[in-house]
Formats: C-alpha cells, sequence, structure tokens
C-alpha cells in the first residue's frame, strides 16, 4: 500500500519509480510525533496531473501506539489543481477515519425548554451508530457518543434547529471507560470472592480445639445429658461460651451423611432457633475390653457447637403448678416458641420437621426469649437409636397419636408437641393428662380462672385475649385427629389476631386503624349488597 502511493506520487512530481528496497526503508525512517493516548493520527496527501486532470488521494490512519489502524488510496474526480486535490483528499481521509474510529461529539445549538431537548434526542437517535445522548439545556450542548458520521448529525440538527456547530470531535472515552469500568468490576468481584473465601465460616472444628475449651470434656462442665448425647458447656479464651454436644456412637452413618446434614441445618438463622456454630469429627484409638481382653479400636466420635443460652432450658422454668411464671413472660415463650416453629416449617428452603419438640430442647435467653434447638438430626438419629423404655415413656407425651400407633410422621406432629407444651407453661408440668377427661369449654375457663386469681382480678382486656387465644389455640393442636389440628401458619395467623383491637364503641372506632375481619363482616352484614354503596378503583365500598 505504502509503495503504491509513494510511486504514484512520485511519477505525478515528474520523477522515477523508486527501487522496492527504498519503498520497504522509507517508513521506518519517517518520524511522526505520537497522538496521545486516546486519539488518533491521520496523515493524508494528494496528487494532481495538470495534463488530464486525473487526482489521486493517499491515508493512513494510527493509533497513540503507532499501530496502523488503516492505509487506503482512492482516485479523485473534478480537481482543478493540486491544492483542491489536497483539501479533497483530507475530506475523504477524515470521512473514511471517522468511520473506522468511534468518537465524542460536542455539538452546539440552540435549546430553550425540554419539549426541544426530546426533539434533539428523538431526531439524533435515529442515526446509525449512536450509543450515547446527552443534553445540556443550561449550555445548549448536545454530546454524541458513537460511530457516526458528524456532517450528518449537524444537518440533521440544522434541519430541526437552523443553526448548529460542532465544538469539538474527539476520540471517545465511552468504550475505555466501558472497560475500564469492566474490569473494576472484574477486579472487585474477584476481591469480594477472595473475601468471602477468607471470611467464610469455618464449621469444622479440631477436636483439640474442644477439648481445651471443655476441659477434656470434665464431668463439672457438663450440662444436661439426653438421648442422642452429653452437652458440655464450653468456655474460650475471650469469655465467650459455646455449648458442645459430644453424640453417642452412631454406627451405620458415614462422615459425608453426617456432613451433608449439618450443612443442611447450619442455615437455619432466626432469633428463635439456636444458633448452630460447627461440628467436630475425629476418629480415635481406643482400648477396649472384648473377652476379657484389651484389644485396640477405632472409633468415631461425633460433636455439635452451638451458642450457649444462660437461661436454661424451658424445663427448668415448669413446674407441676399452673401459673408459675409471670403471664407476660409465659406468653412471650409461646409466642417465640411458635414463631420459630413457623420458620423450620416454612422459612427455610427445605422444612425442618423437629420431631422431638420439647421444653428440654427449648433454651431461653437471660430475657426469657426462646429458642428451639435440638432440630434437623432426627431423621439420623432415628435410623441408629435403640430405644431406653423409661426415655420414650418420658417424651411419648408429645408424640401424637398417629406416630404411637402407626409411626407415621406429617407436619402436625411438631404442632401436636405444640399444644402440649403450649398446656405445661399455662397449667402445669401434668396439665394434659390430669385434666385429660374435661370438657374444652370447662377447661378454658378452668384454666382463664386460675390466671384471673394468679393477677388477683386485675386482668387486662388484652392479657384476658391472649390467655383465652392461647388455651384455645393448645386445645386444637392436641385434638387426636391430625386434620383437626391447625398448620402452625394458621396458628401464627390467630396469634397476630390478638393485637387487632375489635371495637366496642364510636369513640373506640375512631382511634382504631386495624380491624379484625369478622367485627367488618358484621358491621357490614357478611358485605350484603344491600350494605354497598359504591364502586372505585381499588374496590367496593360498604356502609355499616
Amino acid at each position: 500500500m505504502w509503495r503504491a502511493w509513494h510511486v504514484h506520487d512520485e511519477i505525478t512530481h515528474h520523477k522515477q519509480a523508486i527501487p522496492i528496497e527504498v519503498s520497504h526503508s522509507t517508513p521506518r525512517l519517517m518520524t511522526s510525533k505520537a497522538p496521545v493516548v486516546g486519539w488518533a493520527k491521520l496523515n493524508v496527501d494528494g496528487s494532481f496531473m495538470a495534463t488530464d486532470g486525473t487526482a489521486g488521494a493517499g491515508m493512513l490512519l494510527r493509533d497513540h501506539n503507532g499501530a496502523v489502524m488503516l492505509a487506503a488510496i482512492r482516485g479523485l474526480v473534478n480537481c482543478a489543481d493540486a491544492l483542491e486535490a489536497k483539501v479533497a483528499a483530507i475530506h475523504e481521509g477524515i470521512i473514511l477515519a471517522l468511520s473506522w474510529t468511534e468518537r465524542r461529539m460536542v455539538i452546539k445549538t440552540v435549546l430553550t425548554d425540554l419539549r426541544q431537548q426530546r426533539k434533539v434526542i428523538k431526531a439524533v437517535s435515529t442515526l446509525y451508530g449512536i450509543d450515547a445522548i446527552t443534553v445540556d439545556l443550561r449550555l445548549g450542548t448536545i454530546t454524541v457518543i458513537g460511530v457516526v458520521d458528524p456532517v450528518h448529525v449537524v444537518g440533521e440538527l440544522r434541519r430541526l434547529f437552523g443553526i448548529a456547530e460542532i465544538i469539538l470531535v474527539g476520540p471517545a472515552e465511552y468504550e475505555e471507560k466501558k472497560k475500564k469500568d469492566e474490569d473494576e468490576k472484574k477486579k472487585k468481584e474477584a476481591e469480594e470472592k477472595k473475601k468471602k473465601e477468607v471470611e467464610a465460616p469455618r464449621y469444622e472444628w479440631p477436636v483439640g480445639f474442644l477439648n481445651s475449651i471443655t476441659d477434656n470434656f470434665s464431668e463439672e462442665r457438663i450440662i444436661r445429658r439426653g438421648r442422642h448425647g452429653v452437652v458440655y458447656k464450653g468456655v474460650q479464651d475471650n469469655g465467650v461460651c459455646i455449648a458442645v454436644k459430644k453424640l453417642h456412637l452412631m454406627p451405620g452413618i458415614d462422615n459425608e451423611e453426617f456432613i451433608n446434614e449439618f450443612h443442611n441445618v447450619v442455615r437455619a438463622r432466626h432469633q428463635n432457633t439456636i444458633l448452630l456454630l460447627g461440628y467436630c469429627h475425629h476418629t480415635a484409638q481406643v482400648l477396649v475390653e472384648h473377652n476379657g481382653k484389651h484389644v485396640s479400636a477405632i472409633v468415631e466420635e461425633r460433636s455439635l457447637c452451638s451458642e450457649y443460652l444462660q437461661g436454661g432450658s424451658l424445663d427448668n422454668h415448669l413446674s407441676n403448678e399452673p401459673c408459675a411464671l409471670a403471664w407476660h413472660t409465659c406468653y412471650k415463650i409461646i409466642r417465640g416458641i411458635c414463631e420459630g416453629l413457623h420458620y423450620l416449617h416454612k422459612g427455610v428452603e427445605y422444612p425442618i420437621y423437629h420431631l422431638e419438640l420439647k421444653p428440654t430442647k427449648i433454651f431461653l435467653d437471660n430475657y426469657m426469649m426462646p429458642k428451639i434447638g435440638g432440630f434437623g438430626f432426627s431423621r439420623l438419629f432415628d435410623t441408629t437409636e435403640t430405644f431406653n423404655t423409661s426415655e420414650v415413656a418420658r417424651t411419648s407425651v408429645y408424640m401424637p397419636p398417629e406416630y404411637i400407633s402407626k409411626r407415621q410422621i406429617t407436619p402436625k406432629f411438631d404442632v401436636f408437641s405444640l399444644g402440649i407444651i403450649i398446656l405445661q407453661i399455662m397449667a402445669g408440668k401434668e396439665s394434659y393428662t390430669k385434666y385429660a377427661d374435661i370438657p374444652p369449654k370447662e377447661f378454658i375457663e378452668h384454666v382463664y380462672g386460675l390466671w384471673v386469681n394468679r393477677m388477683q382480678g386485675t386482668i387486662s382486656k388484652d392479657t384476658s385475649c391472649e390467655v383465652r387465644t392461647c388455651i384455645e389455640i393448645a386445645l386444637k393442636c392436641v385434638e387426636s385427629s391430625q386434620v383437626k389440628r391447625p398448620t402452625i401458619k394458621q396458628i401464627i395467623q390467630r396469634l397476630n389476631k390478638i393485637d387487632i383491637v375489635e371495637c366496642s364503641s364510636i369513640g373506640e372506632l375512631y382511634r382504631t386503624r386495624e380491624f379484625a375481619f369478622e367485627f367488618l363482616e358484621r358491621i357490614t352484614n357478611d358485605f350484603s349488597d344491600q350494605n354497598k354503596v359504591g364502586s372505585g378503583g381499588y374496590g367496593d365500598i360498604y356502609k355499616s
């Protein structure tokens, strides 16, 4: 390309064609100041033959690194002299260069209002190659970014406004900025990923750490003993306590299955569920007695680590006598257990059914806020455990009839257990068996009367509603037929209604912002047509 243009130029100026070797070396000898970063430099030249009027143009476009972006030659027509050929060459070169590069163009025109702004954007946006348009009403300028012909843009604006002139045509920082933004985004994502990997919780804890914080699982650190293991109090160097449950041997459960179950459960995060912190799997070689001899055996030891609550288990706060705790504490505990169970059933990706819900699995913090623990591993434990008769007798009261008789498990299993716990909180530990033969209405009045006496007859309207509602919920939960038991969602809805005021006077009506649906049904005659006074865009209007 260079030689063709060079030879053509030499002949035009009545010189002889240069040797090929010279053409090879000449471009390397030519020096030119490089443009600034982001800009491109265009070199053009024109030639003219006075004898017959023929003319030609050559052009070379290079970026700021000197790399050739394009090189071209073409014939020119209707040139009167060498100067006109030179001007035509510059024009052709600019047009060709602009078609090869993206640029930022600022055009000045008259813009007086938003209507004209919309008019400009609509007109310019139809041009081919536009990537972005911004308008500054204050300065009356339009910035166009894209692979576009300035002549076309100015022509379109002059057609609309009469006056339009180019202020600047420069390299578009758009693509560079876009690439820079993308690079920064990728860098940020990589840093975030690395940060998450560094900060990711390490769920598997070494046995040495657990030995150190539990004083080698000493007797003095035992909090409680259960069917599945012994719970120890662990005290870390910073003084923070955790609960470490050393599980009984679980033959038949491989480590992968155990870890998978742990990761399913550790996702549960709710103010009324115990936070699981980690686990430990340790293989130990111990000496055991076999046929009168001590032999070496490999034993798999597993532990679960969770948050430690100072208040202990709910079982420690219950009594055989009714009304052992203040009512506001009882209601907080009942409400919290229901909220936690609702989360386990409905608030996680895969429902978690506790199947062992009882007071010893519910723990209290310093403010008597309940948290459900011991959930998520029932499936694994049940496949490996042999039941102790006395243990089953103690826990069977929390098991629904369909499970005791048919080993049938449904979501209503936990609802039955919940009902027993509510009864024990409100009427004493032995309430379910003690009052089993009393008709429901009589039982409700009996327990309600106990609480009225407990509060020395000063029970408020709100508290009265709470007491009656909780007794009614408990009795519904312990129905022998699982079909008659409510779902945990229905229980939450019923508790939510306690806070909705039902009005008994005009003054109270005007002070109320939220009403019970049953109240609205009653005062509108079940939303009958006779009470309907009109319709609107948001629904029907009824009079009461």
